[in-house]
């Protein structure tokens, strides 16, 4: 008996390293926000407003719960490049809910916690860079989903001209 135990504990040990790291919805946040945020921001994509309008997309990943996009690029941070009165459009994709947080920078509304499929519009009124991040909001029955890795911390720089 004590055999099976120990080949069975054996195999069961052996098949889990095999598999990459996974975890049930929202994978682990990471433990220290200011160096998240740091790797977020070493490879931005780059958005400029067109038309006095910048847009931007949360979508679900696989490896790292939800990432940036703008349709073209996806990253973990986003340098969004506007004129003062422009605006940034936000549509959350992800299965998580996001609110917009400032972190630095002028004070801005930047409105309600996006469920999925929610979408927020952010008039930046005075000219200077803006730090912002998102912060996952709980939800009651959200699915579980599983992703793989740390969670990204979702960055932006919003620098108003």
């Amino acid at each position: 008996m004590k055999k099976v135990q120990i080949t069975l504990a054996f195999a069961t040990a052996a098949a889990a390293a095999s598999f990459p790291a996974q975890s049930a919805a929202h994978g682990g946040d990471p433990h220290n926000e200011a160096k998240a945020i740091e790797a977020a921001m070493k490879s931005p994509i780059v958005v400029r407003g067109s038309a006095g309008l910048a847009q931007l997309t949360i979508v679900h990943v696989q490896r790292g719960c939800h990432i940036w996009s703008n349709g073209k690029q996806t990253a973990a941070g986003v340098k969004v490049l506007l004129r003062r009165g422009e605006r940034l459009s936000v549509l959350n994709q992800d299965i998580d809910t996001h609110q917009l947080v400032r972190v630095a920078g002028p004070k801005v509304a930047l409105g309600p916690a996006l469920a999925m499929n929610g979408k927020t519009t952010v008039r930046f009124a005075k000219a200077g860079v803006y730090r912002l991040k998102t912060e996952k909001a709980a939800m009651p029955g959200m699915p579980e989903v599983e992703t793989m890795g740390t969670d990204h911390l979702l960055a932006a720089i919003v620098v108003v001209t």
